[in-house]
C-alpha cells in the first residue's frame, strides 16, 4: 500500500511541477514579450513625439540624445523581433527561450520603460518642478 501510495505522490507532483513550468513558460514565451515590447516602444515613441512638438524637451543636446537612444532600442527590437519570427513552432520558440531570447526581450523592454520614465520625468526636472529635492 505504501508503494502505491509512493508512486502517485510522484506522479502528482510531478504532474503538478509540470503544470507550473507550462504555465511559466506561457509567459515568458518569446513572442509574448515581444508583442509587450512592441507595444511599449510604441507607446515611448508616441510619449517622445508629443513631448517634442509641445515643447517639454527644450534641451535640443536632451532631445537628440533620447532620440537616439531610442533609435538603438528600436533596432535592437527589430533584431530581436527577426528571432521571435523564425521560431516558427513550438518547439523552436522553446529552444529560443532556453537559449535566452525572452531574457534579452524583458531587458530591452526594461530600458525602454527606463527611457520612457525619463522622458515623462525630464520636463519636470528640467523646469525645477521636481519633487525629489
Amino acid at each position: 500500500m505504501s508503494n502505491a501510495a509512493n508512486i502517485f505522490g510522484y506522479v502528482a507532483g510531478g504532474v503538478s511541477l509540470g503544470v507550473l513550468a507550462l504555465g511559466l513558460y506561457g509567459s515568458h514565451r518569446p513572442s509574448a514579450r515581444q508583442k509587450n515590447l512592441d507595444e511599449v516602444i510604441s507607446d515611448t515613441e508616441t510619449i517622445l513625439r508629443s513631448a517634442t512638438h509641445q515643447g517639454f524637451l527644450p534641451d535640443p543636446h536632451l532631445n537628440v540624445k533620447l532620440h537616439g537612444r531610442l533609435s538603438g532600442l528600436r533596432a535592437k527590437a527589430s533584431e530581436l523581433r527577426t528571432k521571435t519570427l523564425c521560431a516558427t513552432s513550438t518547439w523552436k520558440e522553446c529552444r529560443e527561450f532556453c537559449l535566452g531570447l525572452s531574457f534579452e526581450i524583458g531587458n530591452c523592454t526594461n530600458e525602454t520603460k527606463k527611457l520612457r520614465a525619463v522622458i515623462l520625468v525630464g520636463p519636470y526636472r528640467l523646469s525645477g518642478n521636481s519633487q525629489d529635492e
